[in-house]
């Protein structure tokens, strides 16, 4: 099904002139990188949501979902898109895309999580980022940056019971 939208001819006209862009390769050739990492599920989900531009209602009914669960499939493929993408917006655009845990994305995440797995109810925030600091040579400061990522980890945890 095509979305139509109506326009009035003026603006049909002002368009016209408008000469075509083309994409440009670096961007299309990381997006399509970002697309291939993602799971075959929810690359599927991006695949109906932006190259057949689907309705939320469209893809559940493919799936005999609710609209709901498919909103949430959408926020995921997008969450994890914006990750994979983050560092090269950052470099092509000197822009820091905002929401984005600074843990979820690093290359030792592992090494961290098994870290805030491991703390002592009693130790403070403040020596757990000093562990680890030295455990992956980057400091994490402020020490929120660890413990919000720690509830991100407990949420996950509890999705996948």
């Amino acid at each position: 099904m095509h979305r139509l939208v109506y326009l009035d001819p003026e603006i049909l006209q002002q368009l016209r002139s408008i000469p075509p862009q083309h994409a440009d390769p670096d961007v299309v050739k990381a997006v399509r990188a970002a697309i291939e990492k993602l799971s075959p599920e929810i690359r599927q989900v991006v695949r109906e949501r932006y190259f057949e531009c689907l309705s939320l209602a469209e893809m559940a009914g493919r799936r005999g979902l609710e609209e709901k669960e498919m909103a949430k499939s959408v926020y995921e493929a997008n969450r994890q898109l914006k990750l994979m993408l983050a560092d090269f917006v950052g470099r092509r655009w000197g822009i820091k895309p905002r929401g984005i845990c600074r843990i979820c994305g690093h290359p030792r995440r592992a090494i961290i999580e098994e870290i805030l797995r491991n703390i002592k109810g009693s130790e403070s925030w403040a020596k757990i980022s000093r562990l680890v600091e030295s455990a992956v040579g980057e400091r994490f400061h402020p020490p929120q940056v660890l413990k919000a990522h720690l509830k991100h980890m407990s949420n996950d945890d509890k999705e996948n019971i």
